[in-house]
């Protein structure tokens, strides 16, 4: 893995700063490096980890003509048709972060494909991958737009949408305190196990890369 050098892109350092006190404690200094800024943070660099990681890089996309799932501050999901009965693909694409406008094109580039480096160290994390509350992410595909191609994450698509769509549905109108309560905590043990090991994960590796 090489180090990362910022002397090519001033206009990185302060974004770059503020990303490394997320993964970094009080006793850590600023300039050492957490574990996505290992990596160059390009196409290559992304497609290698994948491979390391051991993901599938899958000749599916989505219907363009249907609507978004989800938008993020640097992500939007797009769905497919139905694959089978039993499975739809739900696809996380990312897209420049907003409120960064003093970025330039390479820097936000280089910014979006660290927020990549950064989640698929963490979702393949072994606790992570295998935590019954966290959906598994399927593998990898591709958005081909503007003469330049982009990382797309697959993940199986919620049965019931999402989480508002369920509670505004049948199902959820209906369900018992019982069974609210028990989804609460479902998201809660998920949410404890991407915070907990999204920290480990992004300062050093500490489970086997293959």
């Amino acid at each position: 893995m090489a180090e990362k050098s910022y002397n090519d892109d001033p206009d990185e350092l302060d974004t770059y700063a503020s990303n490394y006190s997320v993964f970094t404690s009080d006793t850590e200094q600023i300039d050492s490096p957490s574990v996505p800024d290992k990596y160059h943070h390009n196409f290559i660099s992304f497609v290698s980890l994948a491979h390391q990681l051991e993901i599938d890089f899958m000749d599916v996309t989505w219907q363009p003509a249907l609507h978004l799932l989800g938008v993020g501050g640097s992500s939007q999901i797009h769905v497919s048709n139905l694959v089978t009965k039993q499975l739809t693909f739900a696809f996380k694409s990312t897209i420049p972060r907003r409120g960064r406008p003093q970025l330039s094109l390479m820097g936000a580039d280089r910014q979006r494909f660290r927020s990549l480096v950064c989640e698929v160290l963490v979702l393949c994390h072994p606790e992570v991958r295998n935590h019954p509350n966290i959906t598994k992410l399927l593998g990898i595909s591709w958005d081909f737009r503007n003469n330049s191609v982009w990382p797309v994450l697959i993940f199986p698509k919620a049965d019931e949408g999402s989480l508002e769509d369920f509670i505004r549905g049948s199902k959820g109108t209906n369900a018992s305190l019982e069974d609210l309560i028990r989804i609460c905590a479902d998201i809660a043990l998920g949410l404890d196990s991407l915070h907990r090991n999204s920290t480990f994960s992004l300062r050093s590796i500490e489970w086997p890369l293959s």
